[in-house]
């Protein structure tokens, strides 16, 4: 079953949706705030992983959330 992730990149200030099926998403990928990353997820309903994001949002974030596109989910 598709599941959607959220990809918060905080070096990049950007937020990224991303489908399960998708090969740049690493589902329960660890995530590492020495790098910068944070994976929110998963989340069986595309809206809900649209609403965290908008919901993480921050002042240096890129206006989005944005949708992978690659996967277009």
């Amino acid at each position: 079953m598709e599941s959607f992730w959220v990809h918060e990149n905080f070096t990049g200030s950007a937020l990224w949706i991303h489908s399960s099926r998708c090969p740049r998403c690493h589902a329960e990928h660890v995530s590492n705030v020495i790098h910068g990353t944070k994976w929110h997820g998963p989340f069986e309903d595309r809206d809900d992983a649209v609403e965290l994001a908008t919901r993480v949002q921050r002042r240096s974030v890129m206006t989005g959330p944005h949708s992978c596109p690659i996967c277009k989910p």
